[in-house]
């Protein structure tokens, strides 16, 4: 029930819709670049 309320609200609430949105594509940018450093220093360790 309690995800579900979260949900209406943000079909009704346009501002806090563009919120999360915004915090969820930050988030999703930074687990990326975190991703991508580290695949890249894990290469460059293999490949010395």
């Amino acid at each position: 029930m309690g995800l579900w309320v979260v949900f209406c609200t943000f079909l009704f609430k346009r501002r806090w819709s563009a919120a999360w949105y915004l915090l969820c594509d930050s988030l999703y940018d930074r687990v990326y670049l975190q991703v991508a450093v580290t695949w890249a220093s894990l290469r460059g360790k293999i490949n010395g």
